[in-house]
């Protein structure tokens, strides 16, 4: 969420984003990116250092379509009359 709220500075993410909705985005497709995706493709990540990680993921969060990922917020709740 870090790398969103640095990529999407005007956006209020904490607010507007759902974290739900994330989640169940990146679950649906890590089974199939882990089949597709040969070892030596992910290795090239595990020699990043912190800067060139921050930086890739600063990258990747500006590519993201937040409307996809929008909080469906709640109305008021109503009391129960008993």
């Amino acid at each position: 969420m870090a790398s969103l709220r640095v990529a999407h500075p005007k956006v209020n993410i904490k607010e507007e984003v759902s974290e739900y909705y994330i989640a169940e985005d990146i679950s649906t497709v890590y089974e199939g990116m882990i089949i597709a995706v040969d070892d030596d493709e992910w290795n090239r990540f595990r020699h990043l250092s912190d800067a060139a990680m921050i930086v890739l993921l600063i990258y990747l969060a500006k590519q993201v379509n937040l409307k996809k990922f929008k909080k469906n917020k709640r109305g008021v709740k109503r009391k129960n009359p008993l």
